[in-house]
């Protein structure tokens, strides 16, 4: 099979809050990220996943650069693979559509 990824991955273990887009009642689910690029990243969790194709949202803690200013990368993709992984938890590859950071105060990283 040919690689189909695009960008450089980092493997990064970061807690991800993330669930289906096209559901506004539905709440965000916790998950780990396995790796994360700038195109996308892949989420190992404990929960159901939604259908390969279907929008997601998500918000990762990033690493602190400054420990008076969390800084979260907050996000819509979509699901491109699903893997079943050992047990109930499954991998999931998620491309980004729109990606943001979010700083409670940016001034102070600068």
């Amino acid at each position: 099979m040919a690689e189909r990824r695009d960008g450089q991955r980092f493997p990064l273990r970061l807690r991800v809050d993330w669930g289906a887009a096209d559901r506004p009642d539905a709440s965000l689910q916790p998950g780990e990220t396995f790796d994360i690029s700038a195109t996308g990243l892949y989420v190992q969790s404990d929960t159901s996943a939604p259908a390969a194709g279907s929008p997601v949202e998500l918000s990762v803690r990033l690493p602190l650069l400054d420990p008076h200013c969390p800084v979260d990368l907050r996000g819509l993709g979509r699901v491109v693979r699903i893997d079943q992984l050992d047990g109930e938890r499954v991998g999931v590859a998620v491309s980004f559509d729109r990606i943001e950071l979010k700083a409670d105060d940016w001034e102070s990283l600068t």
